[in-house]
């Protein structure tokens, strides 16, 4: 009977297990659709109105149109010139902010930076990063899951969180590379938040990107105190790179 009783859990947890395979297998299904749909509208729209001019300039250079008139030319080929100008440098943006060079080439801290900074020049909030101390570079792996998780928490914050000011602390110490970030938002309590939910899916997209590199991570929040993120990861030489 024991026997029996403990094939049925058995077969319940691996039904449990299948259902949760196949809820996250449509949701990741759903999320690259979304990031493709978030990408083609943003290629449009930085990169679709300076095409259109620069294969209206060209058209008009192909058919002649002002050859009669040297300076009109020289003006039209200028303009094409400038277009072709404006969209690498939409180009070299676009691909910064879907795999930032900075990171890869001089390390967490000054991603961080960078994002932050940019993040700044395009919402209202205040954001501060405290560096307590050097910090040693660690594998691409785990750098750009920190970065990311970072990212995604800023983000989190500037959509959810009410908040107006944002700190960014980074340091490592007794071997343990220390991150966190807290915002003195609205908070919530974290009892109501669905895994399905847009928060809670971010929530556990950085729970996951910290068990995949041997992370840990931890949330402090409650109604009306804020949010804090807390990210350990085990310092690395830097010979991981």
């Amino acid at each position: 009977m024991h026997g029996f009783v403990a094939l049925i859990h058995d077969i319940t947890r691996q039904k449990q297990a299948e259902v949760a395979l196949r809820s996250y297998s449509r949701r990741l299904v759903e999320l690259e659709e979304e990031v493709r749909k978030k990408l083609a509208a943003e290629l449009h729209d930085e990169m679709g109105p300076d095409l259109t001019a620069l294969n209206f300039d060209l058209a008009l250079i192909r058919d002649g149109t002002g050859y009669e008139h040297g300076e009109h030319l020289a003006e039209l080929v200028a303009d094409a010139g400038q277009l072709v100008n404006d969209l690498s440098s939409k180009v070299r943006n676009i691909i910064t902010r879907l795999h930032p060079p900075v990171l890869f080439y001089y390390g967490l801290e000054a991603a961080l930076r960078w994002y932050i900074d940019l993040m700044m020049k395009r919402t209202d909030f205040t954001i501060s990063l405290v560096a307590e101390g050097a910090v040693p570079r660690l594998s691409q792996d785990h750098e750009l899951a920190l970065f990311r998780i970072t990212k995604e928490a800023l983000i989190n914050a500037a959509k959810y969180s009410g908040a107006k000011y944002i700190t960014v602390t980074l340091g490592c110490s007794d071997g343990t590379v220390r991150l966190s970030v807290s915002d003195d938002g609205t908070g919530f309590d974290q009892s109501t938040v669905s895994p399905s939910s847009a928060g809670g899916w971010g929530l556990t997209i950085m729970r996951e990107r910290m068990a995949m590199i041997g992370g840990a991570f931890h949330l402090e929040t409650a109604p009306g105190a804020g949010a804090t993120i807390y990210l350990e990861i085990p310092e690395e030489s830097a010979d991981a790179n």
